[in-house]
């Protein structure tokens, strides 16, 4: 699998801070998100395509969020999951608004391409972008892995309040 560099899953010329990064310890402690990132997006803000691809998932009717077991156990967040055939990587932007997709399922989209709209949904403490790169793996399904950005940042240097655009 070749891994290509992708772009920040927000418009050019924005700049956000990292809310938390790989290995986190409120929530990244599986190989199904340790290298997550979260950005610190507000509600409202425009979320982009990371690299070109197919639209393979969409969930976007809920409208709630929470801290408790309740919600860490049985997550309702909306998110969109993108296929990227040219590295076999998917992408997965999670928290969005209540009806926060901009695609479809099936659809295909470029790079940098907005796709939806941050919000504040499922198991969180405060509106942020979710953002998590997966691989498949014969064994677990959609495993998390290490990402580099287009623009020479590396995923796993990304730290508590860093400020990226």
């Amino acid at each position: 699998m070749k891994k290509n560099k992708i772009a920040l899953p927000f418009p050019k010329g924005k700049e956000y801070n990292i809310i938390q990064g790989y290995n986190g310890k409120f929530t990244y402690n599986t190989i199904f998100s340790q290298y997550a990132i979260d950005f610190n997006l507000n509600i409202g803000d425009t979320i982009t395509s990371a690299d070109n691809g197919y639209v393979v998932g969409v969930v976007e009717d809920y409208k709630d969020y929470g801290t408790s077991k309740k919600w860490r156990d049985n997550d309702k967040s909306n998110y969109i999951t993108i296929y990227h055939p040219n590295s076999g990587l998917y992408t997965q932007y999670v928290h969005l608004n209540h009806k926060g997709a901009l695609v479809k399922l099936g659809d295909y989209v470029l790079k940098g391409q907005p796709i939806g709209i941050a919000g504040m949904t499922g198991f969180t403490t405060t509106p942020h972008l979710h953002f998590n790169v997966k691989i498949p793996s014969d064994k677990n399904g959609l495993i998390s892995t290490d990402i580099e950005f287009e623009n020479g940042i590396k995923g796993k240097d990304l730290k508590k309040k860093d400020r990226v655009n």
